[in-house]
């Protein structure tokens, strides 16, 4: 009888520490996933502000690097994100000796 008891509760830790152990994977996936998600969602950002400041400067479109904002998201998820002033056109010269 006890070591039917003793049995019993060593499979019921066995089936507590696996659930423990599948949580805390699950936790690290989500943790690992949100940290892809973010990086993604930056490189993104950085590409379109490439591909924008380019364009702003008048570079030919193949030699342009980056991409434009094919997904329609770079104003709403690209926090600072502004449109590059536009190159400098005349020949005056901006700094003396």
């Amino acid at each position: 009888m006890i070591r039917r008891a003793l049995i019993c509760a060593l499979l019921i830790l066995v089936v507590a520490a696996a659930g423990a152990r599948i949580v805390h994977a699950l936790g690290w996936m989500a943790a690992t996933d949100r940290q892809v998600e973010r990086a993604s969602l930056e490189d993104y950002c950085t590409s379109v502000a490439i591909w924008g400041a380019q364009v702003a400067r008048g570079v030919p479109l193949n030699r342009r690097t980056g991409h434009p904002d094919y997904d329609k998201r770079a104003a709403e998820d690209c926090p600072g994100m502004r449109p590059a002033a536009p190159a400098i056109t005349t020949e005056r010269q901006l700094a003396r000796n």
